[in-house]
């Protein structure tokens, strides 16, 4: 599984239990794992007699820095020794991306394996990338491969990362948007900015080619701005920030592109309303401060108060009980140090109901 002297440059998935293997689909946010084996395979008989060691055995690796989608790169391992015949030989293991990736080792995982003294020893990195790490089967004898039955064989093992390969580039679209920042695989992926036909703009992070995989920044034409989270083109975020041209503010959760979860709004006007919303209304519980301070404190559905809620003004009007939508309910309602049980009964374009005797 892990090659032989002819074949000794091999790859798998890193955390699979896949076999090693010469070549190998790779993407972007995969490890992998390269195994290297190294054996004198020289006839016991030159050992015996105190031949047929190999001395300053050395091994070097290149790997491809990128590669395109579609294309192969190349693995390449290398064995040296002064003393052998030839001195070097080299075999490749290859890999092909399904997307535009950069390849990067991960530090100090060149490790030696074996059942000498050596076992579990780190390569130097610029040795191992440059002019050959000295490999050993015991420590004490640095760049020494015996041919013995035991001492004959190592294996390296060392781990590469790929990621996405992105690069900066514009691109017009036929709708007359323009796109400037960070592409993969020719669609936006990265940081950039869009610059849409009809005067909107947008700044921050895109993902396979939509709004997404970070924060930003979207100014629309009218003058409302977000600044959030977005995922599929769509607002997403526990604390979305939007100001809108007409001066109101919001600052709360968003879910799929709509106001959801839990968020505070301030109108222009001073009128304030912290608690819970759903499809882009206020739904659950929640607090609408007045601006001549009156405040309804309880629950709404669809933007208008429905359940149980208090309703209470400055002059010590309070209203204490059940709302709801074009029903009739029970409460208590309140003035000044008097209570009397009364109904009410629904009144109001937004669903404001107000405590009626009856």
């Amino acid at each position: 599984e892990y090659g032989n002297e002819r074949n000794f440059v091999r790859i798998k998935r890193l955390g699979t239990e896949d076999k090693y293997s010469k070549s190998l689909d790779v993407s972007a946010g995969d490890e992998y794992i390269v195994c290297l084996y190294v054996h004198n395979n020289i006839s016991s008989f030159f050992y015996k007699k105190g031949q047929g060691i190999a001395h300053e055995v050395r091994l070097s690796v290149t790997i491809p820095e990128e590669i395109e989608k579609g294309k192969t790169g190349v693995v390449r391992g290398g064995i040296y020794s002064k003393n052998a015949l030839p001195n070097f030989i080299w075999d490749s293991a290859f890999l092909k991306a399904s997307e535009d990736v950069k390849i990067s080792y991960i530090e100090d995982t060149a490790r030696v394996h074996s059942q000498g003294s050596s076992d579990g020893s780190i390569l130097p990195k610029e040795d191992f990338f440059g002019k050959g790490a000295l490999v050993s089967y015991n420590i004490e004898q640095p760049g020494i491969i015996s041919s013995s039955e035991k001492g004959s064989w190592v294996y390296i093992k060392f781990c590469i990362r790929c990621v996405p390969n992105r690069r900066k580039q514009t691109i017009h679209y036929v709708d007359g948007t323009t796109y400037i920042g960070e592409v993969i695989n020719g669609q936006p992926d990265g940081t950039g900015k869009m610059i849409f036909s009809d005067g909107n703009l947008y700044e921050g992070y895109f993902m396979n080619g939509k709004r997404g995989g970070g924060k930003g920044k979207f100014t629309w034409k009218s003058g409302d701005i977000y600044e959030g989270h977005w995922v599929n083109d769509l607002r997403e975020d526990e604390h979305g920030y939007q100001h809108f041209a007409d001066g109101s503010i919001y600052d709360g959760g968003w879910k799929e592109g709509k106001r959801d979860g839990f968020g505070k709004i301030t109108w222009k006007n001073g009128r304030i309303y912290e608690g819970y919303w759903k499809n882009d209304m206020r739904n659950g519980k929640g607090k609408m401060t007045f601006p001549d301070t009156a405040v309804y404190d309880g629950e709404w559905t669809n933007d208008k108060y429905s359940g149980y809620g208090t309703y209470t003004r400055k002059d010590g009007f309070q209203y204490i009980g059940e709302w709801g939508v074009d029903s009739n309910g029970y409460g208590i309602y309140v003035i000044l140090d008097s209570d009397f049980k009364k109904t009410w009964v629904y009144d109001g374009p937004l669903g404001v109901h107000h405590p009626t005797k009856g």
